[in-house]
């Protein structure tokens, strides 16, 4: 209960401005625009990968990413070209999606 409040919380905190940056910067800002706002971070780094997913995908392929990206990508918060990289292999490898 608590986390989906938290999570809500997050959803209405972080702006949508950097939804046009690719995937691994816009996680990187929005985690950062979400911790400054005082949500914890593993929060904003549950809620982040799916505000910044492509939404001009498949819903297979939306949650393939998402769970790829939440597996694999999490550990690279504050790695802008790691996160990048990560959410790239992601993209074409695990759930090939080409965009």
């Amino acid at each position: 209960m608590i986390t989906g409040l938290m999570l809500l919380m997050a959803m209405l905190s972080v702006r949508s401005v950097t939804s046009h940056f690719p995937p691994g910067t816009c996680i990187k800002h929005c985690v950062a625009e979400c911790t400054l706002s005082g949500i914890d971070v593993a929060i904003c780094t549950k809620y982040c990968p799916v505000r910044c997913l492509s939404q001009q995908i498949s819903t297979k392929q939306h949650y393939c990413n998402l769970g790829c990206m939440l597996n694999t990508c999490a550990e690279f918060t504050k790695d802008e070209k790691a996160m990048s990289d990560c959410v790239s292999k992601c993209n074409k490898t695990k759930c090939k999606i080409n965009v």
